[in-house]
């Protein structure tokens, strides 16, 4: 059985728009947040998709001083008001630049964390720390 999926479809052209930094803040579908840094700090459904019908989301990021990602936070709600609800809550921990745990909290069912099986994957080759092959 194949879930049911949702296709976005824009009525008309959709403009992007960007900061002085040359950092994407809208595209239609969704609005973005940056830090001084450049790094993404929040997505969140654009209030003219929610008005077409797009489901409300909102995802936080978080990063550490090396400027890797520590914890992503998503949301469900309206943007319009806003009003948001916690729906899921991951973080992260490295060795070096590779991500080797990743513990997910999903706010609508009990569920623990679990490790995923890059945290358990050896590093076994001389590349670069943190770069797959």
């Amino acid at each position: 059985m194949v879930p049911d999926r949702k296709l976005y479809l824009p009525s008309q052209s959709e403009s992007y728009g960007y900061d002085l930094d040359g950092n994407q803040t809208g595209d239609g579908r969704w609005s973005y947040t940056w830090d001084g840094e450049n790094r993404l700090v929040s997505a969140a459904t654009s209030s003219n998709a929610y008005t077409a019908g797009i489901p409300g989301r909102k995802i936080e990021y978080t990063y550490d001083w090396m400027g890797r990602m520590i914890r992503r936070v998503g949301y469900s709600g309206n943007p319009q008001v806003p009003s948001w609800t916690l729906t899921d809550d991951s973080r992260f921990a490295y060795d070096g630049w590779l991500c080797r745990w990743e513990s997910m909290t999903n706010a609508s069912a009990a569920s623990k964390p679990w490790v995923t099986s890059s945290a358990i994957r050896l590093v076994t080759s001389s590349a670069t720390p943190g770069l797959r092959p």
